[in-house]
């Protein structure tokens, strides 16, 4: 039966296993996620800059940071596409915004 301005109801879409799992992640800043994104770290950035950064948590969209300078900041900023489309190929994990926290008289890479 079709509402007041004549459109037809639409049937509920069933999402597949990947589309909810995006949108669980997505709604809820899941930390099961991150775990795979630290652990792949030195995959998506390079070692020479994963040695001076380290992702702390997802939050939606955005990808929190921490860089020990800022030039390793810097660097995070040039690497963003490649970020966000390893995040999403790897883990269909998408990634709107990287948030970048310089840290102060902190060595991440040992940690």
């Amino acid at each position: 039966m079709a509402d007041p301005q004549g459109h037809e109801p639409k049937e509920p879409q069933r999402l597949d296993r990947q589309q909810l799992r995006r949108a669980i992640r997505h709604a809820t800043g899941s930390t099961d996620v991150i775990i795979d994104v630290v652990a792949a770290w030195a995959r998506i950035v390079g070692p020479h800059l994963a040695a001076h950064t380290r992702p702390t948590r997802c939050v939606g969209a955005t990808l929190v940071v921490d860089a020990d300078s800022t030039a390793a900041a810097a660097g995070l900023r040039l690497r963003h596409t490649t970020i966000t489309n390893h995040c999403y190929a790897a883990f269909d994990l998408i990634i709107d915004r990287i948030q970048v926290r310089v840290v102060a008289n902190t060595v991440l890479g040992d940690q």
